[in-house]
């Protein structure tokens, strides 16, 4: 009666490695991001004083 239907896609554990590696990255990043956005907050403030 019904056929086996075979559906092409990602499978949860795909998925959710993908997400883990994602967060891992984030993680990793966002220590430089910032402190880039601070040392230009501070570069800014400096050459507003001048």
């Amino acid at each position: 009666m019904h056929a086996a239907r075979r559906t092409r896609g990602f499978t949860l554990i795909e998925l959710l490695i993908v997400v883990a590696l994602i967060g891992i990255l984030s993680a990793m990043a966002a220590p430089f991001l910032i402190a880039a956005r601070s040392s230009a907050n501070e570069a800014s403030a400096i050459q507003s004083l001048r």
